[in-house]
């Protein structure tokens, strides 16, 4: 069967959950009146975030711990105990009308989970690997250990399916690449082989992206890792990174392959940030707390898919369309985002 989409395109920025970016969303599961949780002078409910405000730099605590202490065997309710009151609050949809402009063309997922109740790392090696090879938590950027797990990056070179995951901030040489191993945005760089020929030539700089694009030689399969300052990773600017998205998807939109691309963007995870939707258990790792997710391509008209989903649906995605090897368990488990782009 001929396949839909000849160019995958994989954004992933950072660290906000939806109902804080997309809860009042037309035809959402989103934030409704009554919504609150426990704090230490009674139930604290959402609350936007004004322009001045100084929630807008709030960074909560998003570790392992910290995760399940807000999730709470799914009652989702320790978010002020864990995190304090700035975890509940939301962007009004007016605060970034350009996202929520490009949210209207695209096949909103509702249902959309990170993979693991915890932090960055573990959940990007979920998105490319299916596993976190029983990683729970970030590691310091010193930290010596490694990762030989099969990914998705593997089977895609094995196979002659060309690839490539553009790394924001990525600069030639070790100090570079010790930069972006540190903002632990890519998590290839913590695999010793994709440091090295052949398969670190598939690695390069994010702004390389966008000349590809324009000169017709978009691979198969991309992923992209924002920089620091784009990435969105409080207390930096979320409408930076907004932006970012924006950028991209417009480059793919004027550029040669757009009838035939797939763009998906997402959120590595919620960042500590408030979330009414209990996730499923699959696991012990998750899912996690649900993030936004848009799927955007020519082909693919407007609206809000309800379906349950974490970031091994995209890799079941990726995997079945090319005939390859479901990598984890998690995998196996969860629904391919297929079923949305009908």
């Amino acid at each position: 069967m001929a396949k839909k989409f000849k160019h995958i395109v994989v954004y992933t920025i950072e660290n906000h959950s939806f109902d804080q970016l997309l809860g009042h969303y037309p035809g959402v599961d989103g934030l409704t009146p009554g919504l609150a949780v426990p704090g230490p002078k009674g139930p604290v409910q959402p609350f936007p975030i004004s322009t001045w405000s100084l929630d807008q730099w709030a960074n909560p605590n998003h570790s392992w711990d910290a995760i399940h202490e807000e999730w709470n065997q799914g009652a989702m309710n320790g978010f002020v105990r864990a995190n304090g009151s700035a975890t509940m609050g939301y962007y009004p949809l007016n605060r970034f009308p350009r996202f929520i402009a490009l949210a209207q063309k695209a096949r909103l997922l509702d249902h959309y989970h990170c993979a693991v109740l915890g932090p960055t790392l573990p959940n990007r090696l979920y998105l490319v690997a299916g596993t976190s090879d029983g990683l729970q938590n970030d590691l310091w950027p010193w930290s010596t250990r490694t990762f030989a797990i099969p990914t998705l990056f593997d089977q895609l070179a094995e196979a002659g399916i060309s690839c490539k995951y553009y790394v924001g901030d990525l600069c030639p040489g070790p100090i570079g690449g010790s930069l972006a191993k540190a903002i632990l945005f890519c998590p290839l760089l913590w695999f010793p082989r994709f440091r090295r020929p052949p398969l670190a030539r598939g690695l390069v700089a994010l702004g390389q992206f966008f000349h590809d694009v324009d000169r017709g030689q978009l691979p198969t399969v991309s992923f992209l890792a924002p920089g620091i300052f784009h990435s969105g990773h409080p207390p930096l600017s979320l409408a930076t990174s907004l932006d970012s998205v924006e950028n991209v998807f417009h480059a793919l939109k004027n550029g040669p392959h757009w009838s035939d691309t797939l763009l998906i963007v997402n959120f590595d995870e919620a960042g500590g940030f408030y979330d009414h939707v209990a996730p499923p258990v699959v696991d012990r790792f998750g899912p996690g707390i649900r993030v936004p997710a848009l799927l955007l391509a020519e082909s693919l008209s407007p609206g809000v898919n309800h379906e349950t989903y974490d970031h091994t649906s995209v890799l079941r995605f990726i995997e079945e369309e090319f005939g390859l090897p479901l990598l984890g368990e998690r995998t196996r488990a969860m629904t391919s985002i297929a079923t949305a782009l009908s």
